[in-house]
């Protein structure tokens, strides 16, 4: 069974207090292969329950899997013309609801749909809350190059029991940074 290793939240910022009031969640799903989840709004059992709540499910590249989840939000939130339309060309003028970007697209296309992405205006903010072990740990900084509202939530303390040595490990503390 896959974990979840890092979650996106995309929505709106106050404009005064911070945060972010989330209208799309994206999870990132590691261990054997990874995936990218993409849902909308109304998470509750209610709205679940209801039917697949999934408005996409993409298997990323290694090498761009941050921005692989970029791309997604510029063609599914974003909805921009240009990446929309270059994803049709191929899957027959639709867009697909699974994707696996390591097959169903040259790597040439795919390079330049991040481009593409890069070059976006995002009205959106988005919260980026990153786990230990997730793969894209080490691709935070190609955000720079983004111009979308982030933040970047990384772990500043751990603890949790070692299967290897049978003891409870703590790493990092909990004392306020400001």
């Amino acid at each position: 069974m896959a974990t979840m290793t890092a979650q996106i939240l995309v929505g709106s910022a106050h404009p005064y207090d911070g945060g972010i009031n989330p209208d799309y969640y994206m999870f990132l799903s590691e261990n054997g292969m990874a995936r990218w989840t993409i849902v909308s709004e109304n998470m509750s059992a209610k709205h679940i329950q209801s039917g697949d709540q999934r408005m996409a499910q993409w298997i990323p590249t290694i090498e761009f899997m941050l921005e692989d989840a970029l791309l997604m939000i510029g063609i599914y939130i974003l909805k921009d013309n240009a990446l929309v339309n270059m994803t049709k060309q191929f899957f027959n003028e639709e867009i697909p609801r699974t994707a696996d970007l390591n097959r169903d697209f040259p790597a040439k296309a795919l390079e330049m749909m991040r481009k593409r992405t890069c070059e976006l205006e995002f009205q959106y903010k988005m919260t980026l809350s990153v786990f230990k072990g997730s793969s894209i740990l080490k691709q935070l900084k190609i955000l720079e190059e983004y111009p979308m509202d982030v933040e970047v939530c990384v772990p500043v303390f751990l603890r949790e029991y070692n299967i290897w040595n049978q003891k409870q490990e703590v790493i990092g503390c909990l004392e306020s940074p400001q």
